[in-house]
């Protein structure tokens, strides 16, 4: 028996990480790069752009900001505090453009109250 350590036959990790990128990327295949970018942290949880790529794959704005801060918390000075951030901005928007269009349409109901309560006196008043 040899004493030697047995290679891996199998990628290594920046080259699942690599594949994963690719699947992202050029197939636009958010699950299988999903499985790659977790070979590589089950191997290495500290791996901050897998993380990254994960929130870049994920589903759901839950998933993507959990993503995203474990990537800050492996190093703070990560990209993924500024994406955190654009996340949020987004989210922010989002709400304000819904905000407006509510209160445009509440205006418009109560227009339109106004009117119908115009027109009922008008039509009611004697003479």
């Amino acid at each position: 028996m040899s004493n030697r350590p047995r290679e891996s036959s199998g990628p290594n990790l920046e080259q699942l990480l690599q594949m994963g990128i690719r699947a992202a990327r050029e197939e636009n295949n958010k699950e299988g790069a999903r499985v790659f970018f977790e070979r590589v942290l089950e191997q290495n949880p500290d791996e901050e752009r897998a993380w990254i790529w994960m929130a870049w794959a994920a589903d759901n704005d839950v998933d993507r900001r959990r993503y995203l801060e474990t990537a800050i918390q492996k190093n703070p000075n990560s990209k993924a505090r500024q994406m955190l951030t654009d996340m949020e901005n987004m989210k922010s928007s989002g709400e304000n453009r819904t905000l407006v269009r509510g209160l445009v349409i509440l205006g418009i109901l109560g227009a339109l109250v106004i009117l119908v309560i115009i027109v009922a006196l008008i039509l009611v008043r004697p003479g």
